[in-house]
């Protein structure tokens, strides 16, 4: 609105924050839906167009970038820097550097690009719905590939991301932090429909057997408590909420051991064969890049970008 020729303070505020809201789901909207969309008959080229996307937001949105973003930036461009750096000893292509940046550093692009400008109460609650809305449509997904297609359950279940490598890890990671919410923070009122939603969506990690994602998860649950107590030890402060925290963990502790030690073996046999050797291909690959190793620079900055897995 203008007041004797002026933009008044609510008008400015309202502007920046229709488009960022409507740039971020855009860009959130191109990155889960590329994938099924170029299984679909769209050209393959599209599964890059969020790359792009992301670029174009965050030089949109972050000209008035607020001081607190400084370490954000400041740490996204010392990745940039090491990428290069590895890429100039090892004689990566320019094409390397690019993605590799973008892989890496893309959520962390977007989330600076959402902190940067002033939200609404409006689009943040509309935000938090269309992120329900992929998490709920990738949870659909596994299903109906699991129980409909006959995939078999572990990799060939992708969810939103078909035609990823890891797509079963990263539809297993959504559903479960959607999980999560919906337990923690998701405004209704029935305790047993949050619950049945949760479990409903949890329900994707053994779908997926995706059991990473449990472990990273209680991994961060260890940090935060950590972090919690120290607080409780050093200020005396957030008690509660650091009680809270450790029951919570000792809980997930107790259900995942639970899960893996009968849930898993009944739903998918042989699963603990399967664990250990997929855990002893994975620690391989680090004497397999060791002896490619020419100088001491690699050890520092690996083999190049794009170079190994």
């Amino acid at each position: 609105m203008f007041v004797n020729g002026r933009m008044t303070k609510s008008a400015a505020f309202t502007a920046p924050t229709v488009k960022s809201y409507v740039l971020v789901v855009l860009v959130l909207a191109a990155t889960m839906l590329s994938r099924p969309l170029v299984e679909l008959g769209v050209p393959a080229p599209f599964n890059f167009v969020h790359f792009g996307l992301t670029v174009a937001v965050v030089v949109l949105l972050c000209y008035r970038m607020r001081a607190a973003l400084i370490f954000l930036v400041a740490g996204i461009w010392v990745l940039a820097v090491i990428i290069i750096a590895s890429a100039l000893i090892n004689d990566a292509g320019i094409i390397n550097v690019v993605l590799d940046f973008l892989l890496v550093t893309e959520p962390f692009l977007l989330l600076l690009a959402i902190v940067s400008t002033p939200w609404s109460l409006t689009s943040i609650r509309s935000f938090r719905y269309w992120i329900l809305f992929f998490a709920i449509l990738d949870v659909i997904m596994c299903y109906f590939q699991r129980f409909i297609l006959g995939y078999p359950a572990g990799d060939p279940i992708r969810g939103l991301f078909i035609s990823s490598d890891s797509g079963a890890h990263t539809a297993g990671a959504l559903a479960f932090i959607a999980a999560i919410y919906f337990i923690v923070d998701f405004p209704l009122k029935s305790t047993l429909l949050r619950v049945l939603m949760a479990v409903f969506m949890a329900a994707t990690i053994i779908l997926t057997d995706s059991k990473q994602v449990v472990l990273v998860a209680l991994a961060s649950l260890l940090v935060l408590v950590l972090i919690k107590v120290k607080d409780v030890i050093l200020r005396f402060r957030d008690v509660s909420a650091t009680l809270s925290y450790v029951v919570v963990g000792i809980s997930g502790a107790v259900v995942s051991v639970v899960v893996a030690m009968y849930v898993y073996p009944w739903l998918l046999p042989n699963t603990m064969d399967n664990f250990r050797e997929g855990i002893a291909d994975k620690f391989s690959v680090f004497s397999i890049f060791a002896s490619y190793y020419t100088s001491p620079l690699n050890w520092l900055l690996g083999l190049g970008p794009g170079h190994t897995s």
